[in-house]
């Protein structure tokens, strides 16, 4: 992919039961724990 081609990507999660704190929701940090494993090659920070 060439360098000017870049995509932000942003992470939301909504969760009714979570809100009420029936669990904890840690889908969140699950995927950004996924895209953290993305190869440096395809990313920038």
């Amino acid at each position: 992919m060439p360098d000017n081609l870049l995509a932000r990507i942003g992470v939301l999660t909504i969760s009714d039961r979570a809100s009420r704190g029936e669990y904890k929701d840690v889908s969140g940090k699950a995927i950004n724990d996924f895209l953290g494993r993305v190869p440096k090659a395809w990313r920038r920070r």
